[in-house]
């Protein structure tokens, strides 16, 4: 039997860091007025609720800001003040999205860097919770797939790189970056990634011969995202466009 290669873990240890099939999901992505939750704010929230492998509800509103938007961060996701005009605040649409989570102590939230996305959630609760008289609180149960990504091979991905690392077709569709087709993604790389056979299945990974000090050859496993190396699909990206999860 070959060896699982060193940048993977065993099928067994990855799966751990998943919750149970039985658990509600809530898979979420913010889009921003810049990158720092100190001085910029969130203007589009969208969300997927899963339970048991079953998409129950989704949440996407947008909010109009009271600064400017980073003409970068304008290109990468195509919202503009003129076209965000007459939105709420994001303060509303953070607090309307925590209470339409409800019960926080038994969702899992996820996300693709989440960090990034709650730093910005946290921001806008501090400020809604107090104006508010409310005590609003994230869910304490998070998984990034962007962690997942390093976990498994060590390097960093964006949700675009791990998309194609794994053929979600989707990616293809998508001119700009958008809360609800980025949750979308998240929802299909999480899936994809929670039954992943390269974890077990070392064959699924493609190898190449090199030569060692003696110039005799050893084999060295390839990663699918290497150069010139034919990607192995995921089975489940099928199944998720079926009857894996049902989108309502």
């Amino acid at each position: 039997m070959k060896a699982i290669p060193r940048s993977c873990l065993p099928m067994d240890k990855f799966q751990q860091l998943f919750p149970p099939l039985t658990s509600r999901l809530i898979i979420f992505d913010v889009e921003t007025t810049g990158l720092d939750a100190r001085y910029h704010e969130i203007i589009e929230i969208g969300a997927i609720e899963i339970i048991e492998n079953e998409e129950t509800r989704r949440f996407h509103e947008y909010a109009c800001p009271a600064r400017p938007i980073s003409k970068s961060v304008s290109d990468v996701h195509g919202l503009t003040l003129e076209s965000l005009e007459g939105e709420q605040d994001s303060l509303t649409i953070a607090g309307r999205f925590i209470e339409w989570i409800g019960d926080t102590n038994e969702a899992y939230i996820i996300g693709h860097n989440i960090k990034f996305d709650i730093s910005f959630l946290e921001a806008a609760l501090k400020v809604y919770n107090r104006i508010n008289k409310e005590n609003l609180q994230i869910p304490r149960n998070t998984i990034c797939t962007l962690e997942l990504i390093k976990i498994a091979f060590r390097r960093d991905s964006s949700l675009d790189q791990a998309c194609k690392i794994f053929e979600i077709r989707d990616l293809k569709n998508r001119k700009k970056h958008g809360a609800m087709i980025d949750a979308e993604l998240t929802m299909k790389l999480y899936f994809c990634m929670r039954e992943w056979k390269f974890f077990s299945d070392t064959q699924g990974i493609a190898s190449r011969k090199i030569k060692g000090k003696k110039g005799m050859k050893s084999t060295e496993r390839v990663l699918p995202w290497e150069n010139g190396v034919k990607k192995q699909k995921c089975d489940v990206v099928e199944v998720v466009d079926d009857s894996d999860i049902n989108i309502v």
